[in-house]
């Protein structure tokens, strides 16, 4: 009996332990992909970090002459480091770290001593559990890097499971002494039930819905017809799907509206589970099954693509502006989602502008800047600007703009106004015809502005000047 609870002991651990590797590995490649800027700010000059890259063999000996060129120029340091941690990520490895961070680094660059202080924290959550070495329930932190944890945890593994043995006989010896005291009696904590508000019918053909602040009415019949049909009445009478709903109420990160959505205070996929609901259909309608393309929508180009369930596109996952949840069946690109908006009244432009960015407007922003990702030209206009990095070009811009830069913005909800997105995009055509004189490079320009201007007036309903007058 011994050696079963020592054999199922050891096995428990080892699993235990991949797990919290895993769950380890993935913190810390997540925190790298959220600081590269951090990092890359840090990095003052080529020496020592570009030589440590090349020995350690991050980066070839081509690539360390070519950036070493670019790092003459004391501006252009910062964002050849970024290029090059951007290049690193696709095969990020804890050992880069080590190389980052070495002493030898954090002597040469003292900004770096703030932001290694983000990867210290060494508590790993999943799901339900703390899971960092101690038992379930219990949280640990200690000072240190956390890819050293990893590497420290499988040199004790060795000693974990020599002194396994005896912690498991003497525990099978506890268990056989152990005794129920004379006259004790067992708890047991009864679960008080949930007090049921008034008029709370869940029978009823109508249903109230809410969700954050959106508030509405969901019609059964419709819901039955599946997720795709506009089954919710809002407030102000106009109607949406379930998803859409979860976007009105400010939830449309969460990509899951079942959760999100709530009747009497529970969640949908409760009423579901209890046949309150029909489990709406993932069959849409009579729509017969189509052949998603072999290539991205923006780019272009083939390779791993995540394909729309309710169109033929398909795109890269970082081509697409919004994150794709591909666990989510169905998933709609955002070209799908901009076509089941309801349509919507011309305003004036100055009106339009003055919008706060609610998750409505956001949607609308992230097509419109999409929209001109898919057009050839905005390859150009994607990374820092070629001005950027020669001072007799870049007398007359006073801020650089870039296309990659305003997705990023986006993506971190870093708009509060719709102004304030469509101030960045005409900065980058502004700063373009203020530094290139040449004529193709003007013309390519031109066409790239005149498509972002058409897109912005169409899904933003704006009102031509001749309807004001």
């Amino acid at each position: 009996m011994a050696g079963k609870d020592k054999g199922s002991s050891s096995r428990s651990t080892t699993e235990d332990e991949s797990k919290e590797e895993s769950a380890e590995y993935g913190l810390i490649f997540k925190r790298f992909k959220k600081n590269k800027v951090e990092i890359a700010s840090a990095i003052t000059k080529p020496f020592p970090f570009l030589m440590s890259l090349r020995d350690h063999d991050f980066i070839s000996e081509e690539k360390f002459q070519i950036s070493r060129k670019k790092c003459e120029n004391p501006d252009a340091v910062r964002n050849e480091v970024y290029d090059i941690l951007c290049d690193l990520q696709k095969d990020f490895s804890l050992s880069l770290l080590e190389v980052i961070f070495s002493p030898t680094h954090l002597k040469a660059y003292p900004d770096l001593n703030e932001t290694v202080k983000i990867f210290r924290d060494d508590t790993v959550e999943t799901g339900n559990n703390t899971t960092v070495g101690k038992s379930q329930g219990k949280r640990r932190k200690e000072k240190g890097l956390t890819w050293s944890k990893a590497k420290q945890r499988k040199a004790q593994t060795a000693q974990a499971k020599n002194n396994s043995r005896a912690r498991g006989q003497a525990a099978v010896k506890r268990r056989k002494t152990k005794k129920k005291p004379e006259g004790s009696a067992k708890t047991v904590k009864r679960r008080v039930p949930r007090k049921q508000e008034q008029n709370e019918d869940f029978s009823a053909a109508l249903l109230p819905v809410t969700c954050g602040d959106a508030k509405g009415v969901l019609y059964k019949d419709k819901f039955k017809q599946g997720i795709s049909v506009k089954s919710i009445q809002s407030e102000d009478g106009d109607w949406h799907t379930p998803p859409e709903f979860e976007i009105l109420g400010g939830h449309g990160g969460w990509k899951n509206w079942k959760l999100s959505l709530r009747c009497y205070n529970r969640p949908l996929k409760l009423l579901i589970q209890r046949n309150f609901l029909p489990y709406p259909p993932r069959t849409y309608g009579k729509r017969k099954k189509m052949q998603n393309s072999d290539e991205c929508e923006v780019c272009r180009k083939g390779g791993t693509l995540f394909s729309c369930d309710t169109c033929s596109r398909a795109f890269h996952e970082e081509c697409h502006i919004q994150t794709v949840e591909a666990e989510k069946t169905p998933w709609s690109c955002i070209f799908c989602r901009i076509q089941s908006l309801e349509s919507q009244q011309s305003l004036p432009e100055s009106e339009i502008l003055q919008r706060e960015m609610v998750p409505q407007e956001q949607l609308k922003c992230e097509f419109v800047l999409l929209s001109v990702y898919c057009c050839s030209e905005s390859s150009f206009f994607s990374k820092i600007p070629y001005y950027y990095y020669f001072r007799e070009t870049s007398m007359g811009v006073k801020k650089p703009m870039w296309l990659d830069l305003i997705k990023k913005k986006l993506r971190e909800r870093g708009y509060t106004h719709v102004e304030e997105f469509v101030q960045d995009m005409r900065l980058i055509f502004h700063n373009h015809r203020s530094t290139f004189k040449d004529l193709n490079f003007g013309q390519m320009g031109l066409k790239l502005e005149s498509e972002f201007e058409k897109n912005f007036k169409e899904v933003f309903a704006i009102q031509d000047t001749n309807e004001n007058s």
